[in-house]
């Protein structure tokens, strides 16, 4: 990823979506926009946030935020909180195990 660029992502289901990376600051943040697999009209924003806890552990934080308060906005918020904790689940099998879950 480039900060700047708009990068696609795809998953398994053959659903796909275009994300515009706005910040990175090497091994400590990753910020992007997108409209949400979801597809609620509107981009929301995301945060991943790492911080070195020491022992070759690393604590991930991820925010999405921008989200409409209504009915599909508290829907599709909590349908892509379970999204990202299945990637971050993913991710640390892949890192600690070199299993691929997708």
């Amino acid at each position: 990823m480039v900060e700047g660029h708009t990068v696609k992502w795809t998953w398994s289901d053959n659903v796909s979506a275009d994300v515009k990376v706005t910040k990175i600051l090497e091994n400590k943040l990753i910020a992007l926009s997108w409209s949400p697999h979801s597809n609620v009209g509107y981009d929301t924003f995301v945060e991943m946030s790492f911080e070195d806890l020491g022992n070759n552990k690393t604590m991930i934080r991820i925010t999405e935020s921008g989200w409409n308060n209504d009915e599909i906005g508290r829907k599709s918020s909590y349908e892509n909180c379970a999204g990202w904790e299945h990637m971050s689940t993913c991710l640390k099998a892949h890192l600690e195990h070199g299993i691929d879950l997708r």
